[in-house]
């Protein structure tokens, strides 16, 4: 904090990646930055309110882990879109916040992802 206003570095990452995850979970894959969420479109206003967090600010946060890859969408000043990347999901999961267990059957619930094999063993 830095006279009495909150920096990016004050953001911690995965506190963003975390309530992504959960948003994630619940089959909301996307979020925006402005102030108006709606129940198929969480905002990270939600998180991260704007009589503390000044949009610039919110923006040059979501920039930072676009550039460091755990984040995709844009910083322009549109709606953002912002989903996780694998490297995003990864980083939860090498934190322990995500449980394996946990983990694989939500990846295919991504259109990309392909669909699990069956089991041999069943």
């Amino acid at each position: 904090m830095k006279k009495g206003r909150f920096q990016c570095k004050d953001i911690p990452a995965l506190f963003i990646l975390k309530w992504m995850w959960t948003n994630r979970a619940r089959g909301l894959v996307r979020c925006t930055w402005f102030q108006q969420s709606t129940p198929d479109l969480p905002s990270l206003r939600d998180l991260l309110p704007v009589e503390l967090f000044p949009d610039k600010l919110v923006l040059a946060k979501m920039g930072n882990l676009i550039r460091r890859g755990l984040v995709s969408g844009c910083v322009c000043g549109c709606r953002g879109d912002f989903t996780l990347t694998d490297a995003g999901i990864s980083i939860l999961q090498r934190t322990g916040w995500l449980a394996k267990s946990l983990l694989r059957p939500l990846l295919y619930l991504t259109p990309s992802s392909p669909a699990p094999s069956p089991d041999p063993a069943s």
